[in-house]
């Protein structure tokens, strides 16, 4: 689950910043293989005394925990939000980098299925015959890419 990795993440970060090395190698111990926090966290007590953790430690891992999950809970959304519009963007970037560099039948291959997705679109919205036919001449390899060049 996304919100324990980050957790984890977190939780491992703030105990070797407070210098709690031994608590971090404790809980990256007991999460490796893909344990669960949940598991990990209800035999808190067994695994802090197998790693030699001291009583202290093995009260910062869970608190630690539950305040990185509630934390990454919270910001979860706005980050998720800033990723997409980087990808997005880093999409756009790329498709127009592809296109432009693309041999003439993989440029025609993408303006067929471009102009089949016009039609479909402008038939189904009720568009007049003449601007679908612009919006497809438009679409043909070279205006596009002269469009995409220019943009």
């Amino acid at each position: 689950m996304m919100t324990d990795d980050m957790s984890v993440l977190l939780s491992g970060a703030i105990l070797k910043g407070s210098g709690q090395e031994a608590a971090a190698r404790a809980l990256e111990t007991m999460t490796r293989g893909g344990a669960s926090l949940d598991a990990v966290l209800a035999e808190r007590d067994r695994a802090a005394q197998q790693e030699g953790l001291p009583l202290v430690a093995a009260v910062l891992v869970p608190v630690l925990i539950e305040a990185t999950r509630s934390f990454w809970k919270a910001y979860a959304t706005r980050i998720i939000e800033r990723v997409a519009k980087y990808a997005g963007d880093v999409t756009v970037d790329t498709f127009r980098a592809w296109f432009l560099d693309a041999d003439e039948d993989e440029q025609q291959r993408l303006s067929d299925a471009l102009v089949e997705k016009i039609r479909k679109a402008g038939a189904e919205r009720g568009l007049k015959a003449d601007d679908i036919d612009a919006l497809i001449d438009a679409a043909q390899p070279d205006r596009l890419a002269e469009s995409l060049a220019d943009a």
